[in-house]
């Protein structure tokens, strides 16, 4: 059964006073990287997000489908798409 997805806020992620963009790295690791670190919970937002696999693999689930990722994959995640990363492994 899948868990309910929580809102992701784009102001826990963006300075209100500049350009809305955020590069964050996130290592294979599952330690939070930040007080507002999604990574590995089901969440949505409305914003998109881009991903790039720089190093590793993983699975990645999106509404319910499982996919396969690993370094040199990209992706975007549109806004109130469930998703969240179900392995990372470096």
């Amino acid at each position: 059964m899948q868990t309910p997805a929580q809102q992701a806020y784009g102001s826990h992620y963006f300075d209100p006073t500049t350009f809305p963009l955020a590069v964050r790295e996130v290592p294979a690791s599952s330690e939070p990287q930040h007080p507002y670190d999604l990574t590995e919970i089901n969440h949505y937002h409305n914003f998109s997000e881009l991903v790039i696999i720089t190093r590793g693999q993983g699975v990645q689930l999106v509404n319910g489908v499982d996919y396969q990722v690993s370094a040199g994959d990209v992706f975007l995640l549109q806004g109130f798409a469930a998703h969240r990363f179900r392995t990372r492994r470096t």
